[in-house]
């Protein structure tokens, strides 16, 4: 009941967009958090995708065709968000700036590519006063 008062009021013509999309989350998040925290097992990335479904969705809402309900296609969203989740985080792990490859051969990213403070370009710039406006409003150094 509740759902399908949900659903009406955000394709109903003269609804608030803001109140009927507010509706909405309030009716679907938990359903959503509950499907991306069993593909995650992770609570905080299952907040996370709730966040970037409802997000996603009032993107494209316009795009909603409507064969299926409010519902079915908030929780598509959701498992398309986490496939994503899932393929970064593979990625993430396997582009590690700590670890060497999986045989324990060749060097670490961060090996090859050390943070060295002094390359910064914050610590190459010369120590320069910055400039300053002068009295007719261009600009020199000090």
């Amino acid at each position: 009941m509740a759902e399908e008062k949900a659903d009406k009021a955000a394709g109903a013509p003269g609804t608030d967009p803001d109140t009927a999309f507010g509706l909405l989350v309030e009716e679907h998040q938990r359903a959503v958090y509950a499907v991306a925290y069993r593909l995650t097992g992770n609570a905080a990335a299952a907040d996370d995708i709730t966040q970037e479904t409802f997000i996603a969705a009032w993107r494209h809402l316009k795009g909603f065709r409507g064969e299926s309900s409010l519902k079915t296609w908030l929780l598509r969203i959701a498992a398309n968000k986490c496939r994503s989740y899932w393929r970064w985080k593979k990625l993430r792990s396997w582009v590690g700036l700590d670890q060497r490859n999986v045989d324990g051969e060749g060097q670490a990213l961060g090996e090859i590519l050390p943070d060295a403070p002094a390359s910064r370009p914050e610590q190459a710039a010369p120590s320069r006063p910055p400039w300053r406006p002068t009295s007719s409003g261009a600009c020199r150094r000090p």
